[in-house]
């Protein structure tokens, strides 16, 4: 059975990957599914994380995907859940100084880590991480991992 990995990065509050879970029904004899989100706003995060507490398929980190491994800013959306938390203070609707320690990762860093099947499976990427994706589209690029993304979202 070939294995299927749904990475979603900036969850939010993990509409996609409930919709993911719905229709893997109609595939799950064709594939093995794993899913891997990062959310890096902890309320997010800890929602989610007891949503799928007992579901082994389901991989939730509260970190965020950055240009270096290390602690990063979040600045928190001054517009409440309207707009997205970012990494960056110039982002519309953040406060410079309202803003959370996180954990953050590189991409490649992060597959690394967590991912370990990610050059042999069908990925699936989908990206809403409030400006920090262009740090994703170069780590593909430098590191040439874009040949194992099957499909972007």
């Amino acid at each position: 059975m070939k294995k299927l990995n749904y990475i979603d990065l900036g969850f939010h509050k993990g509409q996609e990957i409930g919709l993911v879970l719905d229709n893997y029904k109609n595939y799950k004899d064709k594939f093995d599914l794993t899913i891997y989100g990062v959310e890096p706003y902890e309320p997010f995060f800890s929602k989610l994380k007891e949503k799928y507490e007992n579901d082994d398929r389901v991989k939730l980190f509260n970190n965020a995907i950055s240009n270096k491994t290390g602690f990063t800013k979040l600045y928190i959306s001054t517009g409440g859940r309207k707009y997205g938390n970012s990494l960056y203070s110039s982002k519309r609707h953040v406060d410079s100084k309202q803003y959370q320690n996180v954990y953050g990762y590189t991409f490649l860093e992060f597959v690394s880590k967590y991912v370990g099947d990610f050059e042999s499976s069908v990925n699936v990427l989908k990206l809403n991480i409030e400006g920090a994706e262009l740090n994703v589209y170069e780590d593909l690029i430098k590191n040439d991992m874009r040949k194992h993304i099957d499909l972007f979202c």
